[in-house]
């Protein structure tokens, strides 16, 4: 098993894994997963983002889609501001 460097800590990073296993758990998905799946997730995003004590959180959570392999994140109909 490999050890990573530390990433900074981004203020709001912790609100974003929060209500991915807020809503991963809504979806019924079982608690253990719904906790790992997010917490891996902004890892991942955070490669990309190459955060810095300055970065702000939505230069990681634009990233998730890709790290959770989607493509191209899809828009909830009559909301282009939300995705899910």
């Amino acid at each position: 098993m490999s050890v990573e460097k530390a990433m900074e800590a981004i203020c709001g990073a912790g609100d974003t894994v929060t209500g991915i296993v807020a809503a991963l758990i809504g979806a019924g998905i079982e608690i253990k997963k719904a906790a790992v799946l997010p917490a891996r997730a902004n890892r991942l995003a955070g490669r990309p983002a190459r955060p810095i004590p300055v970065t702000r959180v939505r230069e990681i959570v634009k990233h998730i889609p890709e790290s959770l392999g989607l493509k191209e994140p899809r828009m909830m109909s009559g909301n282009p501001h939300v995705s899910p």
